[in-house]
This record gives structure tokens, sequence and C-alpha cells, in this order.
């Protein structure tokens, strides 16, 4: 079999066990509490699902899962908090600052995460999981 079919198979595995992980409300999440869920003090590659309520709205990855999700997504600046950017650009939102949206982030927030080493079965599967959960912050149109 091929290696791609062999990350094909490992899909939907994956997705079960992202969607079974524990739910965090992104205001209790730092860098460290992540490091410290995660049980490990390097930087941790993986998988990211946020989701408003229940619905699932964005999925990512990163090579450093705490900081990305304990760190960058707390910031205010638009090059790292892409979640708080999006959240502002919402048609039903009407927010004047990214504190505004930030703030709305950490209340109305959860993420579930898991670890995935492999850089590329992450990239398969950020867009497998964003076309099985039609995640609406993920858009791979080019521009």
């Amino acid at each position: 079999m091929s290696e791609f079919l062999n990350y094909v198979e490992t899909l939907p595995i994956l997705l079960e066990k992202l969607l079974e992980s524990k739910n965090h409300r992104i205001n209790d999440l730092t860098e460290g509490k992540i490091k410290e869920i995660l049980c490990e003090s390097s930087p941790v590659k993986g998988i990211y699902l946020m989701y408003e309520g229940n619905v699932p709205m964005c999925v990512g990855r990163s090579r450093t899962l705490a900081q990305k999700i304990g760190t960058d997504e707390r910031s205010l600046g638009k090059m790292q908090a892409s979640v708080t950017k999006k959240i502002m650009k919402l048609e039903t939102n009407d927010f004047s600052t990214m504190k505004e949206a930030r703030d709305y982030l950490f209340k109305n927030y959860t993420v579930k995460f898991i670890k995935i080493d492999d850089e590329i079965l992450r990239y398969l599967f950020v867009i497998y999981v964003a076309t099985e959960l039609s995640t609406p912050f993920n858009s791979f149109m080019e521009t």
C-alpha cells in the first residue's frame, strides 16, 4: 500500500480521537497549562479544533500547540490571533477592537487538541477535519 493511502486510512481514526478528547475553555489555557495537560515540557506538534458552543469553527495545526493556543490566541496582534481576527470579520458581530473580539473568544470558545508529530499527516488532517466538519473559519481558496 502506498504511503499516501496509509495516511488516508489514519484520518478517520484521528478524527475520532480528536472529537473524543477533552474540551477546554480558551480562557483557561495558558502555554504552561497546555504543556501540563499534554505532559510535555518541549514543544508539542499537533492539531487543535475550536468550537463556539457546540459548533466546530476552526481547525488548525501547529509545531508548537502550547504557544499557538496558549500565547498566540491570547494576543491582540492580528498576526498571532488568527481566530480573534476571524471573529471580528463575522457579519453577525459588531466588534470595533481586537480586545472585544478576544474577550468574546475567551467567553464563548473552547478547544480540543491532539498530538500529531508527522508534518504531512498534520497538513492532510486539517483539510480532512475542515471538510468533514464544515468549519467556517477554514478556507482553502487561493488568493
